[in-house]
């Protein structure tokens, strides 16, 4: 199989699949999403880190449009491919999509045997992501907006110290491998707790201080500049070009610059490094771990996250319509 068989014909049938799901045309997006499914097969992908989000894109689409029964008869993916715990590219990185707002638990205990363990492919070994105490880790957002927050938490050990061992980083993502540098920003955009009877950092981004560098970046994408003008505020199309009317000139370019990938200055997050004694151990993996140190499992019960979802209606939703929603579960009564 060739570069088109498994990456231009793919490819094409992957935007099928999200252009539909975009317009809300379940049928077609979920016709597209099983025709997408056997294009790539488990070993193409494993050797194309491309390729990880066109295998993971139909559940994706099940997950939107399908109705629960077909939903829970889906194929397990299993643990094989890279993708189903966190997708990268071929330069040590990996990546996954958060919320706002969220409260994340990174696992970086996940030892060696355990690794060696997960399911693969036959012929091929499992591919590992071992944390190795005495190194230094990266942790960065990428497409997030001035008002993004989100914190993370983290097993590191006894012998951290957070004063020397987390700081704030700006990543230059231009080219691989990525340049780290030193990042500065005011007092709320990076706290740390640490507890030293639980071994647990606590991470928190606030990117409130970055608000003019990320109106600095969509201003420098706003192009082409023959066809688009920065007015102050945001993109508009360029006076007097072509035979466009305003309007759609303006829809155009408003385009551009809508989502950022990185703040002027490079994209911002934290770094940590963890202590020479640290190993991973599996702890999280140990019956009780979260509960034992009352590490939160549910949303809290605030205006991020206590709201009153909107119905869609029956051409949108389909068999879906009207389906009853499961209460809310909140940390707080």
């Amino acid at each position: 199989m060739g570069v088109y068989r498994l990456g231009y014909y793919p490819h094409n049938v992957h935007f099928v699949m999200a252009s539909a799901l975009m317009a809300g045309d379940g049928p077609s997006g979920i016709s597209a999403a099983e025709k997408l499914r056997g294009l790539v097969p488990d070993q193409a992908a494993l050797a194309i880190p491309g390729a990880h989000p066109v295998k993971a894109a139909p559940y994706f689409a099940h997950a939107m449009f399908s109705p629960p029964d077909v939903i829970l008869v889906l194929p397990d993916p299993g643990m094989a491919i890279p993708y189903v715990r966190m997708s990268g590219f071929d330069i040590c990185q990996r990546q996954t999509m958060t919320v706002n707002h969220g409260l994340y638990y990174v696992d970086l205990t996940a030892s060696s045997k355990t690794q060696n363990a997960w399911p693969g492919l036959p012929g091929r070994p499992p591919t590992k992501n071992v944390f190795v105490g005495g190194k230094t880790y990266d942790f960065f957002l990428l497409y997030a907006k001035k008002d993004t927050e989100q914190t993370y938490q983290m097993y590191v050990g006894p012998e951290f110290d957070p004063d020397t061992a987390v700081k704030l980083i700006r990543v230059n993502i231009a080219n691989a491998p990525f340049v780290i540098s030193s990042g500065t920003g005011n007092q709320t955009t990076l706290t740390k707790k640490y507890e030293r009877a639980t071994g647990i950092l606590t991470v928190t981004l606030n990117l409130s201080a970055f608000t003019n560098d990320f109106a600095s970046a969509a201003k420098d994408l706003c192009v082409p500049k023959t066809f688009c003008d920065w007015n102050g505020s945001k993109c508009v199309g360029k006076v007097g070009f072509g035979n466009l009317m305003p309007k759609e000139r303006n829809i155009a370019c408003s385009y551009a610059g809508k989502d950022v990938d990185c703040p002027t200055g490079g994209c911002v997050g934290f770094q940590v490094t963890l202590p020479k004694g640290f190993q991973a151990d599996d702890r999280t993996a140990k019956p009780g771990f979260f509960s034992e140190l009352k590490l939160k499992q549910c949303f809290p019960k605030d205006a991020n996250w206590n709201v009153t979802p909107v119905k869609a209606d029956s051409e949108v939703a389909g068999t879906c319509y009207q389906a009853p929603m499961k209460p809310p579960d909140f940390c707080e009564p």
